[in-house]
């Protein structure tokens, strides 16, 4: 009976044990949602998140930590975190470059999702591909959707990503295409336009990706 009522109170043995785990979980909690604002407010601003160095002990960490730091000088709870840091206290911050870049991958993968629900309620929509190489020659195409607003009615255009392409001829890009349209949920006779620049593997009558994907919907 005594046991039974001190469970009922929370005064256990291991009551001031279990008080520090749950005080500890929440501050985790509580770092992992400032780390997550910051992420959203840098990326919607198209801003860079690591610098040269990403240790806190010098200045121009990167945007990241950086604004952790500012932020803290207003904020007990990243200040509290940043004094654990500094003391040893703690060694896995969260505030190095592959918890932001897992912390990005979540966010863009959220948003995609997004995007694809709105499209699926529209149902109709469009492609717009295009392909560049970047710095190191890679093909990359990239992959925009259009669709009208069921709610607002305006066209919304969103862009989804780049696609390593291997091989640029009209059959292979026809593949990729439909490769990621399948991979995004969508079905690809409900593409209704398609948009691509003046090459001939894109835009050939005979068997241009644009004739290719027409044949499809027919």
């Amino acid at each position: 009976m005594e046991a039974e009522k001190r469970f009922r109170c929370g005064k256990t043995i291991d009551a001031s044990v279990q008080k520090q785990i749950l005080l500890e979980k929440q501050h985790w909690r509580e770092i992992l949602e400032r780390l997550l604002a910051t992420v959203q407010f840098l990326a919607s601003y198209n801003r860079p998140f690591r610098g040269h160095r990403d240790t806190l002990e010098v200045e121009k960490s990167g945007n990241v930590i950086d604004r952790i730091k500012h932020s803290a000088m207003f904020e007990p709870v990243l200040r509290e975190h940043l004094q654990r840091i500094e003391d040893k206290r703690i060694h896995n911050h969260y505030l190095g470059k592959n918890i932001q870049n897992e912390l990005i991958a979540l966010v863009a993968k959220h948003v995609k999702q997004t995007i694809i629900q709105k499209i699926l309620q529209a149902k109709y929509y469009s492609i717009i591909l295009d392909c560049t190489t970047d710095i190191s020659h890679i093909e990359l195409m990239t992959v925009i959707l259009r669709h009208v607003d069921e709610v607002s009615g305006n066209i919304e255009e969103h862009f989804i990503g780049f696609i390593t392409v291997e091989k640029t001829t009209a059959e292979e890009l026809t593949k990729t295409i439909l490769f990621e349209i399948d991979e995004l949920g969508l079905d690809i006779k409900n593409c209704r336009g398609q948009g691509y620049d003046n090459g001939a593997n894109m835009q050939g009558e005979k068997s241009g990706v644009k004739t290719r994907i027409l044949n499809i919907n027919l």
